[in-house]
């Protein structure tokens, strides 16, 4: 899915998700590029959108190939970016 230029997801695919103490960018991907814990002001542990190759990520997603990704938002639920991925069959 990384179709950008040099491997890196546009980032307008990312969204922001937190805790008022951190927070991570996420990949419509599955991947968390960028996040520093336990507070805003600590070191990277995933720097991937700096750094491909030695910022690092995590990512979740099915293994099986022949998915797509969108992004949810729900503006008063307690969690809004909710990355969902589907299969060919459905969810």
């Amino acid at each position: 899915m990384r179709t950008a230029v040099g491997g890196y997801l546009p980032i307008a695919e990312h969204g922001l998700i937190g805790d008022l103490h951190t927070a991570a960018l996420v990949g419509t991907d599955g991947t968390i590029d960028w996040y520093c814990s336990p507070r805003f002001d600590s070191p990277s542990v995933f720097a991937a959108i700096l750094d491909r190759v030695r910022g690092g990520y995590w990512r979740i997603a099915p293994a099986a190939p022949g998915w797509t990704s969108k992004q949810l938002y729900f503006p008063r639920h307690q969690h809004p970016h909710h990355p969902v991925s589907q299969r060919r069959r459905g969810r």
